[in-house]
C-alpha cells in the first residue's frame, strides 16, 4: 500500500504523486525552482489570493525525495541563508543622532509602513537582524513587515506570519481538535518579530505599537491573502521579557510553550520555554475558530 501523503492541508493522491514523479523526470535539467512553479500548476495548487504556494511545494519535493520517489536536480550552491547574510552586511544605515526619550505624548504618532519594495524589506531584514535578539533568519509563506517611523525616523520593526502549526495550550484555550485546526489555523497570525531600536525610550510607545498594528494587519492580511484573521498569537522567551507591553495592549495569556522546535518534519528539544499570548481581532473570534 503506497504511504498517504499530505501537505499543509492537500492531501495528495496516488495519481497525483504519479504526476509530480513525471514532471520532476521531464522537466529535470530546469532546476528545481522550475519543476515547483510546474507542479503547482499542475495540481492546481494555489493559496486563497491567486499565488502558487511555490515554497510549500519544495518543502513537499524534499520530502519526495527522502522517501525515494524522486530525484530533484542538485540545489543551487550558494544557500539562501549565505546569500541574506551577505546581502545584510552591505547594508549601510546610520543610526540617528536624535533620541526619542520621554512620554508618548510628547512626540507625534508612530507611523506604520507596510514593507513593500525589494529596498524596503532589506532594511527590514537588516534592522531586524542588527537590533533583535533573535536576529533574522527568514520566512516563509505568508508575511506582513512594517517599517514604524516617528517624526521620520525610524523606531521600530514588527512582522507577521502564519501562526506555529501546534501548540498544546493555544488549542485547548480556543477548544481545538485536530480536524477544526487544521480547518481554521490560516485564519491565526504570528506575530514573530517586534523590536524597538536602542535610541528610542517613550514610556508606553511598545504597548501603542501593538494596539495599532492588530487591525492594520488583519485589514492588509485580508487585502494580500485573501482571508481573515481571527487571532494574533506571540511566544514570549520566559527568562527574557515579561510581556509588559503585550499585557499593556490587553493580550491574553494562555499557556507555555512545550521547548520544542520543528525542524522539517522533526521536532527538537532547546528546552526554552516561552509564555504564549494571544489577541482576538473580532468579538467572536473564538466562536469562529471552532467552526468546522
Amino acid at each position: 500500500m503506497m504511504t498517504s501523503y499530505s501537505k499543509c492541508g492537500k492531501v495528495f493522491s496516488q495519481q497525483e504523486i504519479e504526476e509530480i514523479t513525471t514532471i520532476v523526470k521531464e522537466h529535470y535539467q530546469e532546476g528545481r525552482c522550475e519543476i515547483s512553479r510546474k507542479v503547482c500548476k499542475a495540481l492546481s495548487w494555489y493559496s486563497e489570493n491567486g499565488k502558487m504556494k511555490d515554497w510549500i511545494c519544495r518543502e513537499f519535493l524534499l520530502k519526495l525525495q527522502k522517501d525515494n520517489l524522486i530525484i530533484l536536480p542538485p540545489p543551487k550552491a550558494c544557500s539562501f541563508t549565505r546569500f541574506r547574510k551577505k546581502k545584510l552586511d552591505k547594508v549601510v544605515f546610520d543610526e540617528p543622532d536624535r533620541v526619542f526619550e520621554g512620554n508618548l505624548g510628547d512626540f507625534s504618532r508612530p507611523v506604520f509602513k507596510r514593507v513593500g519594495s525589494s529596498s524596503e524589506n532589506t532594511l527590514w531584514e537588516y534592522l531586524v537582524w542588527k537590533y533583535h535578539y533573535l536576529g533574522y533568519k527568514g520566512v516563509m509563506g505568508r508575511f506582513l513587515k512594517y517599517l514604524i517611523y516617528m517624526e521620520d525616523i525610524p523606531v521600530g520593526c514588527i512582522g507577521f506570519t502564519g501562526a506555529a502549526l501546534r501548540v498544546s495550550d493555544r488549542d485547548s484555550w480556543i477548544g481545538w481538535d485536530d480536524e477544526v485546526r487544521r480547518k481554521n489555523l490560516k485564519h491565526v497570525a504570528n506575530n514573530f518579530r517586534f523590536v524597538l531600536f536602542p535610541w528610542v525610550r517613550v514610556k508606553y510607545l511598545a504597548s501603542h505599537i501593538l494596539s495599532k498594528a492588530i487591525p492594520l494587519l488583519a485589514e492588509d492580511w485580508q487585502r494580500q491573502y485573501n482571508v481573515a484573521i481571527y487571532l494574533v498569537e506571540t511566544f514570549i522567551e520566559q527568562e527574557r521579557f515579561q510581556g509588559t507591553c503585550y499585557k499593556a495592549s490587553n493580550w491574553k495569556h494562555v499557556g507555555q510553550s512545550r521547548g520544542y522546535a520543528k525542524t522539517k518534519k522533526a521536532y527538537r528539544c532547546h528546552g526554552i520555554i516561552k509564555d504564549v499570548y494571544v489577541y482576538p481581532t473580532m468579538s467572536n473570534s473564538l466562536e469562529l475558530l471552532q467552526c468546522l
